[in-house]
């Protein structure tokens, strides 16, 4: 029974790695879609995803990506704060975060 919900956890944080939830077996999007290009400055959109490396840095139920989206005057800030709150709504220690970015 025990080899039973061990082999269960493995293929849940298989598909949790894969992009698939365990209520819906179709993939969920990760890619970074590119944002729409304001009048003035710069937007970025950023995803930040989850470090697998960390022990204990996972948590059940929670997704392994998330997004953040920010408008700011130049794109070095408005990729600072998209980062930001990709990594605040992730809510652990990320290892990677991609980003896209439309604007001056």
């Amino acid at each position: 029974m025990e080899n039973v919900a061990c082999t269960n956890y493995i293929v849940s944080l298989a598909k949790q790695f894969a992009g698939v939830s365990n209520t819906q077996e179709t993939p969920i999007k990760r890619t970074v879609p590119m944002p729409k290009r304001p009048k003035k400055g710069c937007t970025a959109i950023c995803r930040a995803d989850a470090n697998g490396n960390i022990p204990g840095n996972l948590k059940d139920g929670v997704p392994l990506f998330t997004f953040g989206e920010a408008t700011a005057a130049n794109c070095p800030m408005a990729v600072k704060e998209a980062k930001r709150k990709a990594t605040h709504a992730l809510g652990m220690q990320p290892k990677h975060i991609g980003c896209e970015t439309a604007g001056k």
